[in-house]
């Protein structure tokens, strides 16, 4: 008589879902085989039987007996919160450091900073302990000065002590991710030709030697777009010159030096408003930057940051650093050769290559730049420092008028600028100043004061717009990011935290001096109250409103609008292996003088659950609708550890699911596995496509996506 174990029950189920899902993406093309559009009641249909098969298979995973029950409660997540936050820590980093951990006995100064609520005083106060006294054990650390429980409590997990007999050992990581999307009615396996397009791959492979030295690099092959005629064909010199999107060399006390990154790094200091890169999981900007300086870059858009090289050495209360790069970057020219887009839309335009208009662009700009900085630390807690930089582009970057009059054109562009950052007990308070040569300047002072539960922040700041520096990011009014120059505003906010409740509230009324061909408004004003209650050690209760006003001229008036979102969410978690989680959001749009209002919502349930130890499965149903203008959107992981704003509907009423598993195969083997899908029922109103535009509208209106991701450690 044979036994069948929890795990065989669950791959069995596993198997019926798939076994489900593929049946119905072939009843779907058998469909559509026989009329060439489903009606809206077929195409419902069809959506609901995926649904269902889903839900099921996911009702046979829940009858299965994985073990006892694990008392749990709930946790407040900030995995998929819009949230703005007095502090952030980058949770990408925070999973591949519980994979590796820090030793304490030789990590660095920069690397201490990645961890949570450790700040530059808590990181000196270690590196000095460990100069005095050394670790023997990890508990050692709770006698550093300024080092609680909580802290700790947070950490244990991303921190180790090694024995210094233990010979230096070589260890490295592999990842790989695919994704392939098709229409709806298409299933994965013997799709139409045209769809039959290449799919997106993704390789990242890290070697590293002890805790000193690490080597990696980043290929990608994204997946081309419809009639985009031929791509670069994978070979071994079009990998290195189109795929190999980046790669990098760290080394770490070397010939006195703190630290050297050569190939692919990105920068962040002081408050962002001459260098700054956002987290991996940043959703909004946090209100303190916590700058990590120098780090090697390991994303995969090609326009972004730097390449060359770049040092840090600290000298007794000193800090220097140099860097150096020369780019190639993507861009379009004019007839003259000069480019004809500007540094930000270059930036933001990442340099992937999925058609042949974007390898005409390829490498067609060069930008070199050059700069340092120097930073005295003063006290036990204070700093000051001074920074600049000068690049140089080749071809000259010059767009057209049309584009905008406070827009960099020329050959060079100088920055330069100061910082300063102190506390006092529990109050903080920190400056930064940036100017362009010749042109603006940008500048923000900000007092922080941390009590045991309450933080307090005022920011007042002023940016030019014609304060040119696309390697920066500013605080802004939300939504006007792509705008972060020509704004002057003030930034007022407060958090409440215990164990049972979080509140947070914030206003910010700003304005903008420069109104190009009227696109900006004159003033902005965003109000934000949030409340998280934990009702019991199983439930909690979240509100959000979320008001933003604004004047801005539309038909020669200016006239005063508003939009208005609001959130209202339950989570459950009744043992600990399973949480459940209901949300509504409604947004409300108005021009108050034309008495214009459009309304959307947005409604989802979630599941989560810890099948065994190894095995994590996690489903997404989610209802949308939205008039004309009113944008949608949910926060999900499009990788792991790697959120995004997803679907910002528009327009339209539809339904979106997706199943998400992850299996630990081995010891040091993951599988994460994405299937998604999203349908209008609307379709734009169009039944039978009469040519390729209405056509495109339907396949984009309908389609699924599969992702996994691969990753493997020695």
């Amino acid at each position: 008589m044979s036994v069948t174990t929890n795990s065989e029950l669950i791959t069995m189920n596993l198997l019926e879902i798939a076994l489900l899902s593929q049946g119905l993406q072939y009843i779907s093309k058998e469909g559509t085989a026989q009329s060439p559009s489903p009606t809206g009641k077929q195409s419902r249909r069809i959506t609901m039987l995926r649904i269902v098969a889903i839900l099921l298979g996911l009702s046979m995973i829940l009858m299965t007996n994985p073990g006892a029950p694990v008392v749990g409660q709930v946790e407040f997540e900030e995995d998929e919160e819009e949230t703005v936050s007095p502090g952030a820590v980058d949770k990408e980093e925070l999973a591949d450091l519980k994979d590796h951990p820090l030793d304490l006995n030789s990590v660095s100064f920069d690397q201490l900073l990645k961890l949570p609520l450790i700040d530059s005083r808590l990181a000196k106060a270690i590196i000095l302990y460990r100069e005095q006294r050394g670790f023997t054990d990890v508990g050692e650390i709770k006698n550093v000065p300024g080092m609680s429980d909580e802290i700790f409590k947070e950490i244990a997990s991303y921190i180790k002590v090694e024995s210094r007999e233990l010979p230096t050992t070589l260890h490295g990581d592999f990842r790989l991710r695919m994704k392939m999307a098709k229409p709806d009615s298409e299933a994965y396996l013997n799709a139409d030709p045209k769809f039959q397009n290449s799919p997106y791959l993704y390789n990242r492979t890290r070697l590293k030697y002890g805790s000193y030295y690490e080597t990696g690099c980043v290929l990608r092959h994204a997946d081309a777009q419809a009639d985009s005629g031929s791509e670069p064909a994978i070979n071994f010199y079009n990998l290195w010159k189109y795929y190999l999107t980046k790669y990098w060399l760290v080394m770490q006390n070397v010939y006195s030096i703190d630290k050297i990154v050569i190939g692919d790094y990105k920068l962040q200091y002081n408050q962002g408003l001459i260098f700054y890169y956002p987290l991996a999981t940043e959703l909004t900007r946090p209100v303190k930057i916590k700058a990590k300086g120098i780090a090697e870059d390991g994303g995969t858009a090609p326009n972004t940051y730097f390449r060359g090289l770049v040092v840090k050495k600290r000298i007794e209360q000193f800090d220097l650093d140099f860097f150096y790069s020369n780019k190639k970057l993507d861009a379009s020219l004019n007839p003259d050769g000069t480019v004809k887009e500007n540094l930000i839309a270059i930036r933001e335009n990442m340099g992937y290559i999925t058609s042949d208009k974007e390898l005409e662009k390829n490498d067609s700009l060069t930008e070199e730049l050059i700069g340092g900085r120097v930073a005295y630390n003063f006290l036990r807690d204070s700093q000051i420092g001074f920074m600049g930089y000068e690049s140089k582009y080749n071809p000259k970057i010059n767009p057209l008028e049309e584009k905008g009059y406070y827009i960099f054109r020329g050959e060079r562009n100088r920055v330069f600028g100061f910082n300063f950052d102190t506390w006092y007990r529990k109050l903080n308070l920190c400056a930064e100043y940036a100017k362009c040569i010749s042109y603006g300047e940008a500048w923000l002072i900000q007092p922080m004061l941390k009590l045991s539960s309450f933080t307090l922040w005022a920011t007042i700041y002023k940016y030019d717009p014609d304060y040119y520096n696309e390697h920066s990011s500013a605080t802004t009014i939300v939504g006007r990011k792509d705008e972060d120059w020509n704004e002057n505003g003030v930034f007022l906010g407060g958090k409440y935290e215990d164990r049972e409740k979080e509140v947070q509230i914030y206003f910010r009324p700003v304005h903008h001096p420069w109104r190009e061909n009227n696109l900006m408004p004159t003033t902005d004003k965003e109000f934000w109250f949030d409340i998280k209650q934990r009702v019991s050690r199983k439930l909690e209760l979240y509100f959000r409103q979320w008001n933003h006003w604004y004047e801005k001229k539309i038909e020669n008036r200016d006239l005063y609008q508003s939009w208005k979102k609001t959130r209202v969410q339950v989570t459950w978690n009744p043992d600990g292996r399973v949480r459940f989680r209901m949300r509504w959001d409604g947004r409300k749009n108005n021009i108050y003088e034309l008495k214009q209002v459009d309304k959307g919502y947005l409604i989802f349930g979630d599941l989560k659950y810890s099948a065994t130890v190894k095995l994590k499965l996690e489903g997404r149903l989610i209802f949308f609708e939205a008039e004309p203008g009113v944008a949608m959107s949910e926060i999900e992981f499009l990788w792991p550890m790697g959120l995004t704003p997803f679907h910002w509907w528009t327009y339209g009423k539809g339904v979106r699911y997706y199943l998400i598993i992850t299996q630990e195969v081995t010891k040091n083997t993951k599988l994460w596995m994405k299937y998604e899908n999203t349908h209008y029922y609307n379709d734009y109103g169009i039944n039978k496509p009469e040519n390729k535009e209405e056509l495109d509208k339907i396949i984009g209106s309908r389609r699924h996506v599969f992702r996994l991701q691969w990753d493997v450690k020695w």
